[in-house]
């Protein structure tokens, strides 16, 4: 399944807005120059590197739910693959060709 370039921008920006959102300046720091320097390893990182806390994840969720008008399975949802930036984005994707 291919990934936009698009789907994995607005996964990023909603992990920022979150930690920004949090106060967590280190975490959006670090997000940031994630997302300059380390290119791919940046997309398969874990999400708790960047401040994403399991509440967090959660919030996460909900609003790509909304904006997307998808839906995440609790079995999907907890599933280690997708808590990262590419495993969301893809997980964002393979639901809306459904």
């Amino acid at each position: 399944m291919k990934v936009s370039a698009w789907t994995i921008g607005v996964v990023v920006g909603e992990v920022l807005s979150l930690t920004r959102n949090a106060g967590d300046d280190e975490s959006s720091k670090a997000l940031v120059q994630g997302l300059i320097e380390d290119g791919d390893d940046f997309l398969r990182a874990s999400l708790s590197n960047y401040g994403i806390d399991s509440l967090a994840w959660m919030a996460l969720l909900t609003v790509l739910e909304n904006k997307f008008d998808i839906i995440f399975s609790d079995e999907s949802a907890s599933s280690p693959e997708i808590y990262t930036v590419l495993g969301l984005a893809s997980a964002v994707c393979e639901r809306l060709e459904t």
